[in-house]
């Protein structure tokens, strides 16, 4: 791992607090914005271990508002589960962080389990810039393929995450 990759790992690690999840036309700056695929409230959360985790969990914050089911999930109807489950997104694995030569930073996690069986067992790699706004630390996550949203418009996922204070609480 070159000094890059070494540096946005520290930088990385910790909790991240999802913003935002739209998808665009391409990746020039102003392109369309063709859809947030978790509405406009997304909620969500990634933690970046320093032994080389991470785990991603995102969900459309109004679906789970609208679930009233009086029975526990595990027993709740499949009819009523569906909604929730594609309004979700979370997968967990190891990382690695690579940086080429212009100083371009990618994210590949290799998959151990996910909501999708069919990522568990892939490498899912993301291009990451880490920025400085207002004083809060953001992250932002392309895939570094195009991306189909469920209504099957394909385009550049864009995530937006701020790094979230550390939790004191379990230091004496």
């Amino acid at each position: 791992m070159n000094s890059a990759a070494v540096a946005a790992r520290d930088q990385l690690l910790g909790v991240w607090k999802l913003i935002s999840f739209e998808v665009f036309g391409d990746e020039a700056s102003g392109s369309k914005l063709l859809g947030a695929p978790l509405g406009p409230t997304p909620v969500g959360r990634s933690i970046f271990s320093p032994d080389g985790y991470l785990s991603f969990i995102l969900a459309d914050s109004e679906p789970s508002k609208a679930f009233k089911s009086t029975v526990p999930w595990l027993m709740a109807k499949d009819e009523d589960l569906g909604p929730l489950a594609r309004a979700m997104m979370s997968y967990s694995g190891s990382f690695k962080i690579v940086s080429d030569e212009a100083g371009q930073l990618t994210v590949v996690t290799t998959v151990h389990i996910s909501l999708d069986p069919s990522w568990t067992g892939t490498e899912q790699v993301r291009r990451a810039q880490i920025l400085e706004e207002d004083g809060k630390k953001i992250l932002v996550l392309r895939p570094a393929q195009m991306g189909t949203m469920a209504n099957g418009v394909a385009g550049i996922p864009v995530l937006t995450w701020e790094k979230m204070p550390t939790n004191d609480v379990f230091k004496s």
